[in-house]
């Protein structure tokens, strides 16, 4: 929840690039700039003007009252803690002790001179979220509260489950409050808002989970939400906050939307949900020379009542059945994040995958259809068990691989653990992924030239676990080979963002 590392690196960025900002005379909300606005006791604020000192910065907290010889009284005796000085700005916390005034003034001092009083408006509540630009727009500093990544195109929230932070100031009062110019508690009791927010994200409100003063830092606050499931999906999507009537600047994160998933969390043995699955049956190869036969039996396809999806090949006498499911007919995204957490099996001869044809197989073939491997691993064939093959086919290209691997480091098996195996799709381009780690990009750019790109279309999810017959590249199972050979599937889901 607090991870202070990432959240110093993500406001010094905002600072940074605000500490360039030169104006006339005048006292802003740091994070919003906005000229002639109030600005609340306790929150972060940037006086502009001109300064005959050289830019410094504070390096520790409780903060310096004066760097560079540069100090800020907001009265007799109070004077503000500083974070950054430079001949064009100073940015400083506005002094608690100023609560319940809605005016006043600060006086700049340096080198025994000091300036003319300027006028400070002052608000209880004056809320400005910081923004990765350092001047209140655009992307906004705010974070998945689970990867600590910001919440950009990169790394976008998925609407109805991603919690995020949002690092802003100007919300007011606080219990368990620390003297000005201190760092607010960095555990238990923390000092959180004495009123809660209002946090809106694509015009929906959101609920607020904690908001109040940043641990370990001065004058910063974080706002803990969950972006709402009715979030409509896009790369710049509006996030606001307002409290007591004062509302925020906008900023912006990335939203994505999960328009399809299997969570496989029915009953043991029950079969696949029929309305996202079917079936392909029998055998004959399958066009790989493939010794297996596919049925719909729970014997070789069912949910373990533990959250997985089991497909198993089951050897019988050197008889082999297994399953191969598919969502034809039923579901056929373009476009998005596909991705399945899995768990393979390993042996000589075992060939699981998670892949994807297009939904016009019907009426074009293959491979004019063209044909996506999210996962394909060969098992113990060429010491690959710990490889996971993600390519392309298509009309001229099915003969040469168009794709890339991914490896485990150390030596590990893919079938020791759960992975990740994902692919994000627009038109035009298709990367892969396992745990989150980007392996190979596809473009019309990358498949041999003069023949065509057939990916900006429906394609159909497929999960299967394969065995090899005597003339597949990978041979068939021999003497090492344990059955039954088993393939859990965690989840299998689809997001996709606005068009």
């Amino acid at each position: 929840m607090y991870n202070r590392g990432v959240r110093r690196r993500i406001i010094a960025l905002a600072w940074v690039l605000a500490s360039g900002v030169g104006a006339t005379a005048q006292v802003v909300n740091l994070a919003t700039y906005g000229a002639g606005a109030a600005v609340a006791p306790g929150s972060i604020a940037a006086v502009l003007g001109s300064f005959p000192v050289g830019a410094a910065a504070a390096a520790s907290e409780p903060l310096p009252t004066s760097l560079s010889g540069l100090s800020f009284q907001f009265g007799a005796g109070l004077y503000a803690p500083l974070f950054f000085v430079s001949g064009t700005q100073a940015n400083l916390q506005v002094p608690w002790e100023l609560g319940g005034q809605n005016s006043g003034s600060v006086i700049a001092s340096a080198g025994g001179q000091s300036s003319a009083a300027q006028a400070v408006s002052l608000a209880t509540f004056a809320p400005g979220i910081f923004a990765t630009n350092g001047l209140g727009t655009g992307q906004g500093a705010i974070i998945d509260n689970a990867t600590y990544l910001l919440v950009d195109a990169s790394n976008p929230a998925t609407a109805g489950s991603t919690y995020i932070q949002i690092y802003c100031t100007g919300l007011g009062p606080v219990t368990n409050q620390p003297p000005t110019g201190a760092a607010a508690p960095d555990g238990p009791p923390f000092s959180s808002t004495t009123t809660t927010p209002t946090v809106t994200i694509g015009g929906v409100a959101a609920p607020v989970f904690f908001a109040g003063l940043a641990p370990g830092f001065v004058g910063l606050y974080q706002v803990n939400v969950q972006v709402p499931a009715e979030v409509s999906p896009g790369s710049a999507v509006p996030v606001a906050i307002s409290m007591g009537g004062a509302v925020s600047n906008t900023v912006t994160i990335a939203v994505r939307t999960l328009v399809w998933s299997d969570e496989f969390n029915g009953s043991a043995g029950s079969l696949p949900d029929a309305t996202k699955w079917t079936y392909d049956l029998g055998g004959g190869g399958w066009g790989n020379g493939e010794a297996e036969v596919y049925t719909n039996s729970p014997n070789n396809v069912s949910q373990d009542g533990k959250g997985n999806l089991a497909i198993t090949a089951i050897d019988t006498n050197g008889a082999y059945t297994s399953a191969r499911i598919k969502t034809q007919g039923l579901f056929a995204p373009q476009y998005g994040r596909i991705e399945a957490r899995i768990k393979l099996p390993y042996g000589q001869g075992i060939w699981p995958a998670f892949w994807m044809l297009g939904a016009d197989i019907a009426t074009v073939n293959w491979p004019n259809c063209g044909e996506v491997d999210i996962m394909e691993n060969f098992g113990a064939y060429n010491h690959e068990g710990g490889t996971n093959n993600g390519s392309i086919h298509g009309p001229g290209y099915t003969g040469s691989l168009v794709g890339a691997t991914y490896t485990l480091p150390g030596g590990a098996l893919l079938s020791a653990d759960y992975h990740v195996f994902a692919i994000e799709w627009s038109a035009n381009s298709m990367e892969f992924f396992v745990d989150g780690n980007s392996y190979e990009k596809q473009t019309p750019a990358t498949i041999p030239s003069g023949t065509q790109w057939v990916f900006n279309a429906p394609f159909f999810l497929l999960l299967n676990v394969a065995v090899g017959g005597p003339t597949t590249f990978l041979g068939p199972p021999n003497g090492s080979t344990s059955f039954p050979q088993t393939m859990l599937v965690d989840y299998v889901r689809v997001y996709q963002e606005a068009d």
